[in-house]
């Protein structure tokens, strides 16, 4: 189908005869026909169609009224049955006004998520499934990109082998020094002997199991689609992808994986055990929602596509959030409840300014600065993160986050050092973010080579 070629090379596809219906209001507009249904290297997904029938549409509806519909189902030449699920995006005039001219009409959709049957009998629950995942390297020792041993997990009764992709290093290398995004690792999993499970259950762990990697590598790591395998013979009979966008790879942070008996000479974060703390909520500090979160972002920080003072700015703030979520969580936000500072020391506070001997402008900026005094301060908020996390942060290490974070806030630029400012806040975040998901082990020690090795 011309209509997709300028997508590029697909990494999967199925093509075959579809039926679609646009519905507007009480209006409707079907159209059978032929499709194609491909997943890109960049995570998107695109579904082309060719209206086959040649009748002339003459109840077009009114122009957008907010209740426009699309649906689509599909039956590959292969035996797959297609279906988009989750949000449906497509071209309303497209939709509506596309069908006007003779045939062929040629029209695109795209969805969230693309959901996948074998017509030669797909189950509704499995004991393996694999993922596809993109800009995820693992490093060995040496300096040098290879292709790396397996990852081998056990999380809550599963299974989870992380195999590198074939061509993991040419892949690689293309992502090392001209970003983007790629598929780089399969994850297979199983249900270790346990019962069968759904592929929707199989896409809670991955999902989990793709958080832990961007916290490893500050990379927007994401899943492009996930198959069941059937117990027998191991084919595939049902998958579903995602329209997975992820942000191109950044060398911020390299993660060096320990080969099987092998061990550091240095501290170093152990992913087998922050793997097990994180899908284990109940030693969480903070909710796993909130965590969740807190990792996207700091993607973002580490993202090789703002300019320095920006991902300066959005990593103090991240971690002034940890901070700040912390302390809400530990009850160490307010050194007394707001009404009470307001209402009953607030008022002599600012009586004291005005019967002091400092010009108006000096008094009505203090007078600005005792509004929030009931609360701790960021000094305070991140000696008690340290506290209670057993972070290895000195004084002076809590001065330089707290005079970096003060820096970039209200000057928008690094202090001196960009380099150490900017990895010395990375590092720490880090080590927070490790020990907020119930991480116990060693951490990481802070060293002034870029990347920063994990």
């Amino acid at each position: 189908m011309k209509l997709l070629e300028r997508y590029g090379t697909p990494l999967i596809s199925y093509e075959g005869s579809c039926a679609s219906q646009f519905e507007s209001g009480v209006n409707r507009l079907e159209f059978p026909g032929y499709f194609r249904a491909c997943q890109y290297n960049s995570g998107r997904i695109i579904i082309g169609v060719i209206r086959t029938d040649r009748s002339q549409i003459s109840n077009i509806p009114r122009l957008a009224v907010g209740d426009e519909k699309l649906s689509f189902t599909g039956s590959s030449t292969e035996g797959w049955q297609v279906l988009p699920t989750g949000q449906i995006f497509f071209s309303l005039l497209g939709w509506q006004f596309g069908t006007a001219g003779p045939p062929p009409h040629e029209l695109t959709l795209s969805a969230r998520y693309l959901g996948t049957s074998s017509m030669r009998g797909a189950q509704s629950e499995y004991r393996a499934a694999r993922f596809l995942i993109s800009n995820f390297l693992w490093f060995e020792s040496d300096a040098h990109l290879k292709k790396p041993e397996p990852i081998e997990l056990t999380v809550r009764g599963f299974r989870i082998e992380v195999n590198p992709v074939e061509d993991f290093v040419t892949l690689g290398q293309q992502l090392i020094h001209g970003r983007g995004t790629q598929p780089t690792a399969w994850v297979s999993i199983d249900s270790a002997g346990g019962p069968p499970v759904s592929l929707k259950r199989f896409v809670s762990i991955v999902e989990d199991l793709v958080c832990v990697f961007r916290l490893i590598t500050g990379n927007e790591v994401n899943w492009y689609n996930g198959e069941a395998l059937r117990t027998s013979t191991q084919e595939p009979v049902e998958r579903v992808h995602q329209y997975a966008a992820s942000a191109p790879y950044s060398n911020t942070i390299q993660f060096r994986h320990l080969r099987k008996n092998m061990k550091s000479l240095v501290p170093k974060l152990s992913l087998t055990d922050l793997t097990l703390a994180f899908f284990d909520s109940l030693g969480h500090s903070i909710d796993k929602e909130t965590l969740r979160k807190c990792i996207n972002q700091f993607t973002n920080a580490v993202s090789s596509t703002p300019f320095l003072e920006s991902s300066g700015l959005i990593a103090s703030t991240l971690m002034e959030l940890i901070v700040s979520k912390y302390a809400a969580a530990k009850d160490r936000s307010e050194i007394c409840p707001e009404t009470t500072y307001t209402n009953q020391y607030l008022p002599t506070l600012k009586q004291v300014i005005n019967s002091a001997s400092v010009p108006r402008n000096v008094g009505e900026q203090a007078e600005l600065y005792l509004q929030g005094a009931f609360r701790y301060t960021f000094r305070q908020k991140l000696r008690a993160l340290r506290d209670g996390l057993r972070l290895p942060l000195s004084s002076q290490d809590i001065s330089q986050i707290v005079e970096t974070r003060n820096s970039y806030v209200h000057e928008g630029t690094y202090r001196s050092n960009w380099r150490d400012d900017y990895s010395f806040l990375i590092w720490a975040i880090v080590i927070s973010l490790s020990r907020l998901c119930g991480y116990t082990g060693d951490l990481p020690t802070y060293s002034t080579n870029f990347p920063l090795e994990i």
